[in-house]
């Protein structure tokens, strides 16, 4: 059976203010607010094949809106579950399961539901629970087309061409119609590297497009389009310590495991992200990049890893 895992975020209420406690998340849906996770499972129902169920991990910014977002959240599913198997892992679930845990001897710390590489550690367990032999990983603010789940199930976890293939990443593409970025004014004219970040990220996907074959290797990731075969999600987890770009560092991890990861170039969703501005993506750009460099210059003197 695959999973397909789709991580929700639910903020406070468009007049309510945000309290220094809250979770930081890129663009938390309002709880009185438009939601796109039935946008996202509607795509969903119009696939061509029905061997699949969904996880929906509900995620808030606050414990004080747990109930009432769980509640939100059951109520946009229930009409779906007519059409294929959907299930809600919230905040009550999560207790649960990290007492088991706990009664097990075994560390509940990697799970939670108040930062991204915690809840996407929570869209690994929640499949090995129910016995998964392929995760695919999307998020709510996608379209699939209706191939989506056959290509997506096209490698991870085979041998193609002599090579074991655990791990397949996929493209976004945007709304303007294509998988490149949007550049922001003078973004490549920008001696600041941060600056220039966009520009770098498009000059990759040219290079990874512009290669012969719809498999390639990749250097890159996207959260919201990847696929795990069972024998990488029972091997690596994702690093709690890291603030954002955990799906390129989860990679990184699995790579440092003798794990291998390649693109798909035919694997695509439609991602409508919301415009967001934030200088606390920048604060943690730069303290992700400082890290996994230093984690990359610790793997090359410790035994078993592949640096």
């Amino acid at each position: 059976m695959i999973t397909i895992v789709i991580p929700t975020y639910w903020g406070r209420r468009m007049t309510d203010e945000d309290k220094p406690s809250d979770s930081v998340f890129d663009h938390p849906t309002p709880l009185d607010g438009s939601d796109t996770l039935t946008r996202c499972l509607s795509s969903l129902a119009k696939m061509h094949t029905d061997n699949f169920q969904v996880v929906v991990i509900t995620a808030t910014v606050c414990k004080e809106i747990n109930q009432e977002v769980m509640e939100k959240v059951e109520e946009i599913i229930s009409p779906f579950k007519r059409g294929f198997p959907v299930l809600q892992f919230a905040a009550s679930d999560l207790e649960v399961v990290k007492s088991r845990l706990e009664f097990l001897d075994l560390n509940p710390d990697f799970f939670n539901l108040k930062s991204y590489p915690d809840i996407r550690n929570c869209q690994l367990l929640v499949p090995c629970i129910l016995g998964t032999e392929l995760i695919v990983a999307i998020d709510d603010d996608e379209v699939v087309p209706p191939d989506f789940l056959e290509k997506a199930g096209s490698f991870a976890g085979r041998t193609v061409n002599g090579t074991r293939i655990d791990g397949v990443a996929g493209f976004y593409y945007y709304k303007w119609g294509t998988y490149r970025v949007k550049e922001p004014p003078r973004a490549r004219t920008s001696k600041n590297l941060f600056d220039r970040k966009s520009v770098l990220q498009n000059e990759s996907y040219d290079l990874f497009m512009s290669k012969p074959g719809r498999l390639i290797e990749t250097s890159i990731t996207l959260g919201g389009n990847m696929v795990f075969s069972r024998e990488l999600f029972y091997s690596v987890p994702f690093d709690p310590r890291i603030p954002r770009g955990e799906d390129i560092d989860y990679m990184i991890n699995s790579r440092m495991l003798g794990f291998k990861w390649m693109m798909d170039k035919e694997l695509r969703v439609d991602h409508f992200p919301p415009h967001t501005v934030s200088s606390r993506k920048l604060q943690e750009d730069v303290i992700r990049f400082v890290y996994e460099k230093r984690k990359v210059e610790l793997s090359q003197s410790l035994p078993g890893i592949e640096a």
